[in-house]
């Protein structure tokens, strides 16, 4: 069984970057508002690379919610 960590997810999200000519952040942000900059991407490969960016942060504690779990583990 195979298995992503943080190093796979990270070399998918450059092949996505290289591909389009966009960050990780700057897609992200016009695919939440369904921007022009991302209508021409397929909208399979949108919802893999959304999905993507947001494991990786979660990975690297930068997603809000984790954040917010670890204060209230400690609290």
């Amino acid at each position: 069984m195979d298995y992503y960590d943080l190093s796979s997810l990270s070399k998918s999200l450059s092949l996505f970057e290289e591909r389009y000519g966009l960050s990780s952040e700057g897609f992200y942000e016009a695919h939440k508002t369904d921007s022009p900059a991302v209508a021409k991407i397929p909208g399979f490969h949108r919802h893999l690379w959304a999905s993507l960016y947001l494991d990786v942060r979660r990975m690297n504690g930068s997603d809000f919610v984790a954040g917010v779990e670890r204060t209230l583990e400690y609290a």
